[in-house]
């Protein structure tokens, strides 16, 4: 039974063009909001009849009430103030969380100054930007530049300062490469001399104990010549002692040793030696 107080909902073909049309609206909005849905927040709201209903229910389970509002901004505000650069972390880096944070106070309705702004970013850096900070102070550039700029400027020091690391770094790693053969250069000559038997040479030494005589095939050893070349420079002295050279006719007289040696070598040398007109030719083998 109808009545003033809860009147029955008239039918359809009875409602007015005006509440035709706000109903196919609604209709509309819901299908849009639903639409933007995963399927089991869908499930929550689809019991609501109107479009006002279902958007006032989803605020609430996502936004909160009013006083939750507030209190997500003073977190924000707590954030910014306290904000600071992580260890390890480049300038681009800090640049990009304090725009991020700038962007969630800005969507909440907090606006912050730009000097205030540059003061933050420039303070939470790191002690190594100590000096370049009391420079950008005397310039005035926190409070006049942007903070894209004043990013701009820290960006292009650290990469200058990278840079200059790098290089040093790749002068050291030269110079100790460079170190590094030249001892192994002298490691390497030194195992070459130890192996060739004479420093200063690049010769393998001869081995002469397995040589033979040419004449007789005995193996030996080469001796020095000293013992045998005073022996015969004795001899020759003794043979042409007294001799009379025009009494030859004038003709050079070629004298053999008298003397066999012990023949140990593979070839014999000849030595000649000219005392006025007198010819010596001795044919020797080393003992």
């Amino acid at each position: 039974m109808s009545t003033h107080a809860n009147p029955l909902p008239k039918r359809q073909n009875q409602w007015l063009n005006a509440k035709i049309r706000l109903a196919n609206q609604d209709k509309r909005l819901k299908s849009i909001v639903i639409g933007c849905l995963p399927n089991d927040v869908i499930k929550s709201v689809i019991k609501y009849k109107t479009a006002k209903e279902m958007w006032t229910e989803l605020y609430l389970a996502y936004e909160g009430p009013s006083n939750t509002g507030d209190t997500k901004i003073a977190a924000l505000r707590l954030k910014f103030s306290a904000f600071k650069a992580l260890g390890g972390e480049k300038v681009n880096g800090t640049y990009t969380q304090l725009k991020c944070l700038l962007n969630d106070l800005k969507n909440n309705g907090v606006i912050i100054s730009q000097s205030e702004v540059n003061a933050t970013f420039v303070n939470s850096l790191p002690r190594k930007w100590l000096s370049m900070n009391q420079t950008q102070r005397a310039n005035n550039s926190i409070k006049n530049d942007s903070l894209a700029a004043l990013h701009d400027k820290y960006h292009y020091a650290e990469v200058t300062l990278v840079l200059k690391k790098t290089t040093k770094l790749a002068m050291n790693s030269w110079q100790i490469n460079a170190e590094y053969h030249e001892r192994a250069l002298l490691a390497n000559q030194k195992r070459f001399y130890k192996w060739s038997g004479r420093v200063g040479s690049t010769r393998k030494p001869m081995d002469k104990s397995k040589n033979t005589c040419f004449a007789c095939g005995k193996p030996g050893k080469y001796k020095g010549l000293k013992a045998e070349m005073v022996v015969l420079s004795q001899r020759i002295d003794e043979l042409t002692k007294g001799k009379d050279d025009k009494g030859n006719g004038g003709k050079r007289k070629k004298v053999s040793c008298p003397d066999k040696f012990a023949c140990k070598l593979d070839s014999s040398i000849k030595f000649t030696c000219l005392k006025g007109d007198l010819t010596l030719s001795f044919n020797l083998c080393y003992p």
